[in-house]
């Protein structure tokens, strides 16, 4: 398993994640840890889980 820390440095400045749109737990955690190092640039895509098939929502269909 990864740590938190190493986890957020890497990824890489500009990138786009994906990431559940809820305040579930790891992704606040990583957002925060993301925040602690300094991430400039990111570009978040919400998606949800449904079944086994992602669902992903960008800007353009909000």
């Amino acid at each position: 398993m990864i740590e938190l820390d190493a986890m957020a440095a890497s990824v890489p400045d500009g990138a786009l994640i994906a990431m559940p749109p809820d305040n579930s737990l790891p992704s606040v955690a990583l957002a925060k840890a993301l925040v602690r190092r300094g991430a400039r640039g990111l570009r978040c895509l919400a998606c949800r889980f449904l079944a086994s098939r992602p669902t992903c929502l960008s800007a353009r269909d909000v």
